[in-house]
Parts: C-alpha cells; structure tokens; sequence
C-alpha cells in the first residue's frame, strides 16, 4: 500500500466484525496492528499466522482497494480545479 501523508483514516467495515470475532485477543490486537501498519503504507509490526493472516489478507486488500479509490477521485478533482483555473484565466475573470 501507498503511503499516504494526506490520508488521515480509512474505514474498517462491519462485515468483518464476525470474522474478527473468531480471533483470540492477541491474535486481534495483532491483526489490528498490521492494519495500521497497511494503512501507513509499512509491513506488519509482527509475522501473523493462521486466521490473522487470512483476515489480514481480506481487509488489506479492501483497504488497497479503498485508497486507490481515494487516490483517483483526487486526482479528477485535481484535474477538474486545474481546468476550472484555467478557464477562468483565459476568460479574463480571476475569482479569488
């Protein structure tokens, strides 16, 4: 996963919250850590092993999904103020 500095959270879904539930609370303080560490752009603090790592492996893949996502709306919206800017340059109307 992309670090992103600018990124100050992302969702953990409720869908997974059965599936957490099936840890022991080491092994969920475990998972919660490697996703922070996901979230941050770094590798899990600790290896994870078992469920963690298959649960680990279902909410990164979200959280990747989530930040690409993120990372494109940015961008269109980066695109569209450029062009909007533009437009009113070339106009002769520079709204501040």
């Amino acid at each position: 996963m992309a670090e992103n500095p600018r990124k100050k959270s992302f969702v953990l879904y409720m869908d997974y919250a059965e599936h957490i539930g099936m840890l022991s609370n080491e092994e969920a303080g475990k998972l919660m850590k490697a996703i922070f560490a996901c979230a941050e752009g770094r590798e899990p603090p600790e290896p994870l092993d078992g469920m963690t790592k298959m649960a680990f492996s279902f909410i990164s893949s979200q959280l990747i999904r989530d930040l690409q996502k993120y990372e494109a709306v940015c961008k269109a919206r980066r695109e569209a103020s450029r062009k909007a800017a533009e437009a009113r340059q070339h106009s002769g109307t520079l709204n501040l």
